[in-house]
């Protein structure tokens, strides 16, 4: 029994030094003002996420060619080397197929409208762009959706060397280069165009005032 009671009154003396040490801090902490230790805790870590991300920034410009030249696009043309091709020629056409003439998707959508205004050489403005949408969907929320879609879709291309654009300074674009083989799978489409490319296509003579 005492060597209970003894181990009894060591673990209670234990917990009142606990307990003291726990005081003291909070009183020490009291003084400190705890707004004041969250505010520089709240700094410290704010600093931590600039420099995370001042440096993934440094990193992804540097070292991802294709990201940087896509996040340049407003300020200049893209200069990237023609030969580099993203898919082959098979390949291009299986897509073209698969999203233009099996079923007109958004991004059919886009490389029809680029081919378009590039044969007609015309430039992309937004604006008119969205004009084009509105008299096709009557929604003026439906059309600019859209036209931001292709237009952010017209830049990722850029970037992937598929086409090229060069900023005409009005807030639009102009198309210098096109993917010899995407050309020339949608050239005949946009000559003997059928279903809802047919339609697209109408539509777009119609807005863009072509015979």
């Amino acid at each position: 029994m005492k060597f209970i009671s003894f181990h009894v009154k060591a673990s209670t003396k234990k917990l009142e030094e606990s307990a003291n040490r726990v005081e003291e801090a909070t009183k020490e902490l009291d003084n400190n003002e705890i707004s004041t230790v969250i505010t520089e805790l709240e700094e410290r870590l704010y600093s931590i996420l600039q420099d995370m991300q001042k440096g993934l920034h440094e990193n992804i410009t540097t070292n991802f060619e294709p990201l940087k030249s896509f996040m340049n696009l407003q300020k200049g043309s893209t200069n990237q080397d023609k030969t580099l091709q993203v898919l082959t020629a098979e390949e291009w056409q299986r897509y073209i197929h698969n999203v233009v003439i099996k079923e007109l998707v958004t991004e059919g959508m886009t490389l029809v409208y680029a081919c378009f205004l590039y044969e007609n050489d015309l430039d992309f403005l937004p604006e008119k762009t969205r004009d084009w949408f509105k008299a096709v969907v009557k929604k003026d929320i439906e059309a600019e959706a859209y036209s931001n879609i292709i237009h952010a879709q017209m830049r990722l291309l850029a970037s992937l060397n598929v086409l090229t654009i060069r900023n005409e300074g009005d807030g639009g674009v102009k198309f210098t280069y096109i993917n010899q083989t995407v050309l020339n799978e949608i050239k005949p489409i946009l000559e003997e165009p059928k279903g809802d490319v047919k339609n697209m296509v109408t539509s777009l003579k119609r807005a863009f005032k072509i015979e």
